[in-house]
């Protein structure tokens, strides 16, 4: 068998390599102090999400009045409780029906759709923060890991196996897919 190379390879790789780097380089800087840039992270979706229902309802003004990460922490807990899917669903519903600022400002980019492990597939709000700032990093992360521990991954053919990334829309438009189908 021949061993071919994809075409390009080489700039693929090197441009993997200097993303990634870069954000795996960020996300072990981070894991140094998790608790303080996690909770720095959650103090900003709660302060972009303040004046959402789902951010009044929870008294997201007066979690933002904590003084210390422990105070933060420990208001969320209070205020917030674990939510199962289900008790989501009346506000994903909320947003699929065209209502804006429910979950978090705005309506979703799109909605990531389960593969129907339960009865039902599960609809996944996308925002354009999630998809810009969490799940293309990730991304890049996931291909820079994969070039350093299998150098020849773009030597040869390639199989991607991905869902469809628009299997259809909500009632108000916005599409819903596969999350893996627009990686």
């Amino acid at each position: 068998m021949k061993n071919t190379r994809v075409k390009g390879w080489w700039l693929i790789r090197l441009a993997l390599t200097i993303i990634g780097k870069k954000g795996l380089a960020e996300m072990e800087k981070a894991s140094q102090d998790a608790k303080g840039v996690g909770s720095g992270f959650l103090r900003n979706l709660i302060e972009e999400s303040k004046n959402t229902v789902y951010g009044k309802a929870h008294r997201f003004d007066e979690i933002l009045k904590a003084r210390s990460v422990d105070e933060f922490l420990e208001l969320y807990a209070k205020n917030v409780p674990i939510n199962s899917y289900e008790a989501l669903s009346p506000y994903i519903d909320r947003h699929k029906n065209g209502e804006a600022d429910v979950l978090f400002p705005g309506k979703p980019k799109m909605y990531g759709t389960t593969s129907g492990t339960t009865k039902e597939p599960k609809w996944i709000p996308i925002t354009e923060t999630y998809y810009k700032d969490v799940y293309k990093q990730m991304n890049q992360i996931w291909f820079y890991t994969l070039i350093m521990n299998k150098p020849q991954v773009f030597y040869g053919r390639t199989l991607s196996i991905v869902g469809k990334s628009v299997e259809g829309a909500a009632p108000d438009g916005t599409v819903y897919g596969s999350i893996s189908g627009i990686s």
